[in-house]
């Protein structure tokens, strides 16, 4: 997302970019999930295929936090009202293969 693109969403644009975002790389584990359920090393497979998806996931909606916080004021207001939320969904995402495949 460009710094322009930053500047002109408004907070609702930016939480529906993220959710849809966060929901493809979800479905994507769900399918990997269920394909190799009955596999020993399930969590082991899921963190190798996805630990870079959901890396670059939290880098790219970290680097958004971060520009908004030295921007103009009104993406300055974006970033109070925002950050928390996108934050929430970086770390629900981040958790969401120990949910599914949890330490024995």
């Amino acid at each position: 997302m460009s710094d322009n693109l930053i500047k002109s969403t408004t907070c609702k644009e930016l939480l529906k970019t993220v959710d849809k975002e966060k929901s493809e790389i979800i479905d994507k584990i769900d399918l990997f999930y269920e394909e190799n359920k009955s596999d020993e090393n399930l969590r082991e497979l899921l963190y190798d295929k996805f630990n870079n998806v959901i890396l670059n996931f939290h880098r790219k909606y970290y680097k958004i936090n971060l520009a908004t916080v030295n921007e103009t004021e009104q993406v300055t207001n974006l970033h109070f009202k925002c950050s928390n939320k996108i934050t929430e969904r970086v770390t629900s995402l981040e958790s969401y293969i120990d949910s599914i495949a949890p330490l024995d």
